[in-house]
């Protein structure tokens, strides 16, 4: 089905020059999205996530690298497409580039499941009944709506019920629910577990019913005179990959831990980035240029650490906001380990070596957590994992092996799991805090 989409797509576009030759010949493969967490990093950091990891597998084919673009919104990457300064636009809703004459879609690589959300403490519709009218959103890039008939109100795409923010996006409309200004938007499950990062307090009102919905899918967004040699190979890949199995692992990877995301710790941490992180910015920066790790990776292991509190004591005797050891501070020549830039410099310092000594097995994508959790339980112990698994190199394979066998007691390493599982999470909160931040302010002067 899907390679019969390729050719009839492919058709519309034969007369035109073969974009597959010029990527090929200039080794880069230009793609972009919206960022999204699980799916796509904001610009400012490593593209990583979902979708990175699947443009790099094709790309891996071509025998090309990537270049990311990340956009603000669906509509400024298909129009990005449109104009083709990309060759690749990921993350498409099914059907929100059809009024657009110089953008094809691929069929779908991704399945959703359409959601109503709203914000926890406030009353929670059961069904779209329930929602008052004009107070609810249906954006853009959300799961269009059947009629009336199947949801009880009128709506169009990016209008609350009587007509409002007709511009509005998924992410925008969810920052509206989250600051109470509307009472409930459609989206997808896998996109509410994504924004929880950004807004803690939403939650699932209801799963639209199967009735209500047109259909739903994520695709890919291509140049209409991209080439049939550009279509087809990009088409049977993701068909390819559907098949071997390759897009669910990928789904699963990402999507379970934004599902396993701790909704209290989530918002005990924005607390603690307003009132306790700025006075330490300054000081992971420098620590950054220092290592070369992001400040966001080193900022979420020592919030992991002490929750950012210079002054912490464990019951073993580590200490400091990064919690040195006696022995690791002497070694780093840490005088204070209650100083938090002397704790934070040598807490990198010693996290930058842990990471490069990974480098000759591990994957740059997948090394950052590795370090962590010889940072948390032993290098040894971590190196015994990463030896037991075949064929090695990532951190899911060695995490279940560390939670099946190991030399540490079964304790110490289901708590170097954990600690890894929430070192990502903060690190992900950490880097879509300015997404949030952007989009407020988007919608303020809008």
């Amino acid at each position: 089905m899907l390679l019969l989409g390729c050719i009839a797509l492919a058709g519309c576009a034969m007369h035109a020059d073969d974009r597959l030759e010029s990527i090929v010949a200039s080794g880069v493969i230009v793609a972009g999205g919206v960022p999204e967490p699980g799916r796509l990093t904001p610009a400012g950091f490593p593209p990583s996530g979902f979708d990175v990891d699947l443009v790099d597998a094709f790309a891996k084919q071509l025998g090309v690298t990537v270049r990311w673009h990340r956009f603000d919104d669906i509509q400024a990457l298909l129009r990005a497409v449109a104009e083709g300064q990309l060759d690749l636009g990921l993350g498409v809703p099914l059907g929100t580039a059809t009024d657009l004459g110089r953008v094809v879609q691929s069929p779908r690589y991704a399945s959703v499941e359409p959601v109503v959300a709203y914000r926890r403490g406030n009353t929670r519709p059961r069904r779209f009944a329930d929602l008052p009218p004009g107070r609810w959103l249906q954006p853009v890039d959300a799961p269009l709506l059947s009629p009336p008939r199947a949801t009880g109100a009128k709506t169009e795409p990016g209008r609350a019920g009587s007509g409002a923010l007709p511009a509005l996006d998924v992410q925008a409309a969810l920052a509206e629910v989250h600051a109470g200004r509307y009472a409930a938007a459609v989206t997808t499950r896998s996109q509410l577990n994504a924004m929880r990062i950004m807004f803690p307090a939403l939650a699932v009102a209801f799963p639209v019913p199967q009735a209500a919905t047109k259909d739903v899918g994520l695709a890919v967004a291509l140049p209409r005179d991209a080439g049939q040699r550009f279509y087809s190979r990009l088409f049977v890949y993701l068909r390819d990959a559907r098949i071997n199995g390759r897009i669910e692992r990928l789904r699963r990877r990402h999507s379970e831990r934004l599902a396993s995301m701790n909704q209290a710790a989530l918002q005990i941490f924005a607390r603690h980035s307003r009132e306790r992180l700025p006075r330490f910015v300054s000081m992971f920066r420098a620590a950054a240029r220092s290592t070369g790790l992001h400040w966001s990776e080193l900022a979420a292991l020592g919030y992991q650490e002490s929750q950012w509190e210079p002054n912490a004591v464990s019951p073993t005797g580590v200490t400091g906001l990064m919690m040195l050891t006696r022995a690791t501070a002497r070694e780093l020549g840490v005088t204070n380990r209650l100083d938090p830039a002397e704790s934070i410099m040598a807490g990198s310092r010693y996290l930058a070596r842990l990471y490069s000594g990974f480098a000759d097995d591990v994957p740059s994508s997948e090394r950052l957590w590795f370090a962590a959790a010889a940072y948390n339980l032993g290098r040894a112990h971590v190196r015994a994992a990463l030896r037991a698994v075949s064929p090695p190199g990532t951190w899911n394979r060695v995490r279940r092996q560390l939670l099946e066998d190991g030399n540490a007691s079964l304790a110490r390493r289901q708590q170097a799991v954990t600690y890894v599982r929430r070192t990502r999470m903060y690190k992900d909160a950490l880097q879509f805090a300015s997404r949030r931040d952007s989009l407020r302010s988007r919608i303020r002067h809008d």
